[in-house]
């Protein structure tokens, strides 16, 4: 790369990175290059680590997380700024890892407002009606990882189901690896032996071009995560105007009003977790509430246009405050 872009005399204004690893990477282009590097971690090491199953010898094993730990210590201390998704991600930039909050700026990501809306509801009709999806649905999009806390929402299902007797998970999970293929087929044996296999239906992957009709169709969307930082698909969803539930595991919770924007709960809960599921699909007046504040909020706040209008600022603050080396002073003039 660095010898590609002297053969090509070009020069960057900025490097952006995206999570530790390409944080990494970037702080070496940026020193080399000697232009600003900001960093949005997304996800924090020893967060996840005090959040994830297991001993803390397997955990290492697996996740590595004492090298993940020490080198994004390095970066957020090395880069010139950080910006960060969440006030709890701010905070634990502090505790955790001694990031003073003046080094970083507060910006969630962004959805595409004009992709992520809701529908008029002869249009949600025809919607559920091609997809299969019933007003009473709770629909999941996301990766088969651990922390996404799919076993935590089939957990909630029995006590969904008492409460409303014809619910049903529509669950649209990844599986690529085969790691992630057993972590289904436990979670297909868990649902058997919790006897709501019949209630629990697998969709696989949902294409780009159809995943804001899925988001609509649900009757619920549910984020059941054990740890979430942020919670994009949850954003989507009340974009597209579904009642979200989310957890209280992450930065989402804390933005939203409980019973205006979303609704919050702890989905180590089964319970506590099928009582705020079951509330949009039981009133009326709520549903209507959740949908239509819900997408407004999503809108106003995560608006792609305003959230890239508040990046390029950011940007902009940093931009030319190295001197350029020799090798690149071609690519400026």
């Amino acid at each position: 790369l660095m010898a590609e872009t002297k053969r090509r005399g070009i020069h960057y204004d900025v490097v952006n990175s995206h999570y530790w690893d390409a944080g990494w990477a970037g702080q070496r282009i940026a020193e080399e290059m000697r232009i600003p590097h900001i960093h949005t971690p997304h996800s924090l090491g020893a967060w996840k680590r005090k959040n994830m199953k297991g001993s803390r010898e397997e955990v290492e094993r697996v996740y590595r997380f004492d090298e993940r730990i020490e080198k994004e210590f390095l970066v957020y201390r090395n880069c010139d700024h950080v910006i960060a998704t969440t006030e709890q991600q701010c905070e634990l930039l502090e505790s955790d890892y001694g990031i003073p909050r003046s080094h970083v700026t507060l910006i969630p990501p962004g959805i595409d407002e004009l992709r992520f809306t809701p529908v008029m509801p002869l249009r949600l009709n025809e919607i559920r009606e091609r997809i299969g999806f019933g007003p009473h649905d709770v629909y999941c999009v996301g990766r088969a990882a651990t922390n996404k806390g799919i076993d935590l929402l089939i957990s909630s299902l029995p006590a969904l189901r008492a409460l409303v007797p014809d619910a049903r998970l529509k669950l649209a999970i990844g599986a690529d690896s085969e790691r992630d293929r057993e972590r289904v087929d436990s979670w297909q044996q868990l649902a058997r032996d919790l006897d709501v296999e019949d209630a629990v239906h697998w969709l696989g992957y949902v294409s780009d071009e159809e995943m804001a009709d899925y988001y609509r169709a649900g009757g619920v969307f549910a984020l059941s995560s054990r740890y979430e930082p942020f919670g994009m698909t949850a954003i989507e969803a009340m974009a597209c105007g579904t009642p979200t539930v989310v957890t209280i595991h992450g930065g989402l919770h804390e933005a939203v009003d409980f019973g205006t924007h979303a609704l919050f709960a702890d989905p180590k809960e089964p319970g506590e977790f099928a009582a705020l599921l079951a509330m949009p699909m039981r009133h009326e007046r709520l549903r209507e509430r959740l949908s239509v504040e819900g997408a407004r909020f999503a809108r106003r706040q995560f608006g792609w246009t305003g959230i890239a209008r508040r990046t390029l600022a950011t940007f902009e603050r940093y931009r030319g405050i190295y001197d350029v080396p020799d090798d690149f002073a071609e690519a400026t003039s």
